[in-house]
């Protein structure tokens, strides 16, 4: 979005709040102009908000030891109940640390151990309440 579009867009904004009435064509420019910038801002969030989770993401997984996983992704989770527990609260991190760390071909002694953890970590965020 051009830096002419945001400015055309904000003086049409204050001429409206300040009580100017604007013409019938002003007015389509308007709302044509506030599609454009929220998409613009939705874009920006959605992005910014993408990234974060592909932090997240990284930060849990990069590691060698399921252990570690699960230790990081409490962490993130205490970390991000403070703004609100949700409904399936954790179930993206377990999903993310079965699918780096369970082979679901696999039970011997250490993959059921694995399967172990893993549930009860799920069984923790299911429970947890901050």
């Amino acid at each position: 979005m051009k830096r002419q579009t945001v400015n055309e867009w904000f003086n049409l904004m204050k001429q409206y709040q300040n009580g100017y009435r604007l013409s019938e064509s002003d007015w389509i420019e308007l709302k044509r102009l506030n599609h454009l910038v929220m998409e613009k801002c939705h874009e920006i969030h959605n992005n910014s908000q993408i990234d974060m989770e592909v932090k997240m993401t990284n930060y849990i997984t990069n590691c060698k030891r399921i252990e570690t996983a699960i230790r990081r992704a409490k962490n993130y989770l205490i970390e991000k109940a403070q703004n609100g527990i949700y409904e399936n609260f954790g179930q993206d991190e377990v999903r993310i640390i079965e699918d780096k760390f369970i082979n679901s071909s696999k039970f011997t002694d250490e993959e059921n151990e694995k399967r172990r953890k893993l549930e009860s970590f799920d069984n923790w965020c299911m429970n947890y309440n901050g």
